[in-house]
């Protein structure tokens, strides 16, 4: 069996980012191992064309290579002297990466810091020579820094047959630039959390730039709610709670969940496995409550289930991570909202009882429960398709169509009476007393069933729900909280 080639050429993208007021900087460090052949297949990302003069973009144009691996390193720290340092510590750690691996004998590095790139291939051989001083005779800052940077640099440039560093415009969209400035950027958030660890990354090309959130369909909504003292999220069966919607303002009003808006949807769901993102972020959250006693958190998941960020939390959990100093409130490095704490909890407790009310009607439908009446709605909506029969969303359920009116049964009588049930005809909200249309057509090939679940509210009043269950085990009960009412028309 023949070995592998080994890919001797590489290019590496440096950049450092730097918090002037709070001194906290990140560095990272962006690239790929090439061999000089033309690519077979593309990248998985049509903004990322490798070449080996660096990613084709506007004035930079190289050939075209394969891709052997991809590289991304990052850290970060405090008290540096400036953005200017952090730029070379950037630089030093592209330099210490090629140290680690010798079979690289061809380099190109790129840095958008001038100061770093003449610092190392101009400025260094002066300054020693005049002892560290500048032409003005002062101190050269940051000497240790380049002390370091002139080892590194002077070592490689023995051991390796080419090492080139040249200047990328920064802020450009350059996608090599971009990719360390982000890294550089989740470095900061190492600083700010004082954590001293260096991630390193090495991956295979295939799938690199492909970022999917695995997360279940059934979970998708705007916020996710619990609080820090649940001790009540897993049922006897094992499966796991997790109350989902949306709530007042087009979900602007975080401190006012629990207000009685008509758009405001809660679901809750059953799944059989732990969301494993959920569960890291719920532990956080736990851990950061001083006193334990329970605090309303909403998570966005708009935020949390995006690929990027879900991929990140996937693979490093809260590391990058930004905490609030008093609140439980968490962002990322961007600063896009993952967590935050309703605070002051007043109306939170409101939320509290309308989660735990829609917990007991899922429980007693599960439990077979007579009070409640069912109505099927999966023939509604989904037709079988192809030789397996498999179900799919209806084509007339476009975009457009933006709810259904349905007639379901009601039954109004005290439980223990004799039921009356009778027919009542009401509107269900696509992605408020029903899932999303994109939702209902992604897990259609999942679905078990879709139904309306009604029950007494007074001797006037009913109530309706929409129960969903797939094959895998996840089910959940959704609802319009403030407007699922069916008033009953007498005479």
């Amino acid at each position: 069996m023949s070995e592998q080639p080994v890919a001797t050429k590489a290019i590496l993208y440096a950049d450092g980012g730097f918090d002037l007021e709070k001194r906290i900087g990140g560095w990272g460090v962006h690239g790929y191992t090439y061999f000089d052949e033309e690519p077979k297949r593309g990248t998985g990302n049509p903004k990322a064309i490798p070449s080996d003069k660096g990613y084709i973009f506007e004035d930079n144009v190289g050939n075209k290579v394969t891709i052997a691996q991809y590289v991304d390193i990052l850290g970060g720290g405090r008290d540096w002297g400036s953005n200017n340092e952090v730029e070379v510590i950037a630089l030093i750690h592209a330099l210490k990466w090629l140290k680690e691996n010798p079979q690289i004998t061809h380099v190109l590095i790129r840095s958008d810091s001038k100061f770093a790139i003449q610092g190392t291939t101009e400025w260094l051989e002066k300054w020693l020579k005049r002892n560290w001083m500048t032409p003005r005779g002062e101190p050269v800052k940051y000497r240790k820094t380049w002390e370091e940077t002139k080892e590194l640099y002077d070592g490689l440039m023995e051991s390796m047959e080419s090492l080139t560093i040249n200047h990328v415009k920064g802020h450009s969209g350059d996608p090599g630039n971009s990719k360390a400035d982000a890294l550089a950027t989740r470095g900061k958030v190492l600083g700010r959390n004082r954590d001293a660890r260096i991630f390193t990354t090495v991956k295979e090309a295939q799938g690199y730039w492909k970022t999917a959130s695995q997360c279940p369909r059934i979970l998708q909504a705007p916020r996710w709610y619990f609080y820090t003292g649940d001790e009540n999220h897993v049922r006897e069966d094992g499966s796991h709670i997790y109350y989902v919607g949306c709530h007042g303002g087009k979900d602007k009003e975080d401190d006012l969940a629990g207000k009685p808006y008509a758009d405001n949807f809660l679901g809750v769901v059953y799944v059989p496995e732990p969301e494993p993102v959920l569960e890291k972020l719920r532990v956080a959250a736990y851990d950061r409550d001083p006193l334990k006693h329970g605090k309303l958190v909403l998570g966005h998941l708009d935020a949390i289930f995006s690929p990027k960020t879900y991929q990140d939390l996937t693979e490093y959990g809260p590391t990058f991570l930004v905490s609030h100093k008093k609140r439980l409130d968490i962002t990322d490095a961007k600063d896009n909202i993952i967590m935050t704490e309703q605070k002051p909890l007043g109306l939170g407790f409101r939320q509290v009882a309308m989660w735990e009310s829609l917990s007991r009607h899922l429980d007693k439908v599960l439990g077979a429960d007579s009070s409640h009446r069912i109505t099927d709605l999966t023939d509604l909506l989904y037709e079988a398709q192809g030789k397996k029969q498999t179900l799919k969303l209806k084509p007339k359920y476009t975009q457009i169509v933006k709810y259904l009116d349905i007639d379901v049964e009601f039954n109004l009588e005290v439980s223990g009476d004799e039921p009356k049930p009778f027919i009542g005809n009401v509107r269900l909200i696509f992605g408020g007393d029903i899932l999303t249309r994109n939702q209902l057509a992604a897990i259609s090939e999942e679905v078990k069933s879709v139904k309306v679940v009604t029950w007494r509210e007074s001797e006037l009043v009913g109530r309706y729900a929409t129960l969903v269950e797939l094959t895998t085990g996840e089910i959940g009960l959704w609802a319009r909280t403030e407007a699922n009412l069916y008033y009953r028309q007498i005479g």
